[in-house]
């Protein structure tokens, strides 16, 4: 029997959301501690809104 793409979901056989959030996560870490923790610095060398980076360090947990 073929599996849906729910089950395969389930299984946790493509974890990729999980994948992209830990790469997002380091890449954060790695642009705050290049600039200081200086947050808007931290934005321009991410090429993200400032307020993107906010909302991505609350979700993240990210703290100094």
């Amino acid at each position: 029997m073929k599996k849906s793409r729910y089950d395969i979901e389930a299984s946790g056989l493509f974890p990729l959301k999980k994948a992209v959030m830990g790469v997002e996560k380091d890449a954060i870490k790695q642009a705050l501690e290049i600039a200081g923790w200086n947050k808007s610095a931290a934005a321009s060398i991410l090429h993200i809104d400032y307020k993107t980076l906010l909302t991505k360090i609350r979700t993240y947990g990210i703290s100094q």
